[in-house]
């Protein structure tokens, strides 16, 4: 019996899926919140005996939701921004700060009117347009979403985030020559912006198909943050696809040198984001590879499919290796499971078929 290895085609297409899912976050939509904090707490506690000796002033609760936005209480946030407005209706910051709000709870109907008021009012907000165009993006009004970037930039040129932006419509466009072009720019006001670096190392890998220039990107993102997540899981994926070619080529020594780099890299990816699915997903892959690593590559696939149970990928390499140690059971279960979340691999239709058969 013999050990089931995913066949490179199949890699190739987890690496071009991986570069999708995780590069999701240069979509400025998402906002971190931010952890609690006493001081935090203590203001909310000051503004809230301010306010009750001022009812009528909105500013106090403006200034209180922004704080429970702070401790991340956006229920709260959003009833005194609502309490603040009543008060004060032809306030364009505050529709803005209700938009922000609604957005980041989803609802991008009430964040799409609020910006709107905003806009209407005459606020001079750069980030009331770049919001507004977030929304239409969300909406996939593209020719909205590029005038309401190009507008935000207008009102403040030095920021790359809006010409980011413009990029990503446009990539999402599969414009990738504009892409970059906007990435390009981007950059230019500041060179160590972390998403154009990651879009243009995905765009010049798989539209370009110049892993060289991919990876100079790449160690630019290093040598600005030599332990970004991103950086150090794009890193272990070179290495890796040299140990294919190595492997391929009959190179024992280079292999493995390169799955040894590999391992390095998504380990640092890890150590950061702890959370970092792909990451575990393709170091267990590697320790897959180095045979003697069995172990490590199981407690990396169940750890990655915790954290991702649709992974179909990390099922089939679990199904192999369970299948490889005779335990033709566990082998089914896991490719049962390979074949639910990726129904149309044919290859692990097949390893299917053939644990199916072993066991009858």
């Amino acid at each position: 019996m013999h050990i089931r290895w995913i066949p490179w085609g199949i890699f190739c297409l987890i690496l071009l899926v991986s570069c999708e899912q995780t590069t999701t976050d240069t979509d400025a939509n998402k906002q971190a919140a931010r952890p609690d904090s006493i001081t935090d707490i203590s203001r909310i506690a000051a503004l809230t005996k301010q306010i009750e000796s001022n009812p009528e002033d909105y500013a106090l609760f403006q200034d209180r939701s922004e704080l429970y936005y702070q401790i991340d209480s956006l229920d709260r946030a959003m009833a005194d921004i609502e309490a603040a407005i009543g008060l004060y209706q032809t306030g364009p910051d505050l529709h803005y700060w209700r938009g922000f709000l609604a957005f980041i709870s989803g609802d991008t109907l009430q964040a799409r009117t609020a910006y709107q008021r905003a806009i209407d009012l005459g606020t001079q907000n750069s980030e009331a347009y770049y919001q507004l165009g977030q929304v239409a993006f969300f909406n996939q009004n593209y020719g909205e979403a590029q005038q309401l970037y190009a507008r935000a930039a207008e009102f403040a040129p030095d920021q790359p985030i809006y010409i980011f932006a413009q990029g990503f419509l446009l990539e999402a466009q599969q414009d990738y020559k504009g892409a970059t072009k906007r990435y390009l720019e981007a950059l230019a006001l500041d060179s160590a912006f972390a998403k154009p670096l990651t879009r243009l190392h995905d765009i010049y890998l798989d539209f370009y198909e110049n892993e060289r220039v991919a990876m100079k990107y790449n160690a630019q993102l290093i040598r600005n943050q030599p332990l970004h997540p991103l950086g150090r899981y794009q890193l272990g994926n070179y290495h890796l696809r040299n140990a294919l070619r190595a492997r391929n080529s009959e190179n024992a020594t280079l292999f493995g040198e390169e799955i040894n780099l590999a391992v390095e890299s998504y380990t640092l990816s890890i150590n950061r984001d702890p959370q970092y699915a792909l990451a575990r997903y393709f170091r267990g892959y590697a320790y897959f590879l180095a045979e003697q690593r069995i172990d490590l590559a199981i407690a990396d696939m169940e750890e990655a499919l915790r954290l991702d149970p649709t992974m179909g990928s990390a099922h089939f390499v679990l199904g192999s290796i369970y299948e490889y140690n005779g335990d033709l059971q566990s082998a089914k279960n896991y490719y049962e499971q390979a074949v639910k979340y990726q129904p149309d691999s044919k290859d692990f239709q097949q390893a299917l078929q053939e644990v199916k058969a072993q066991l009858k």
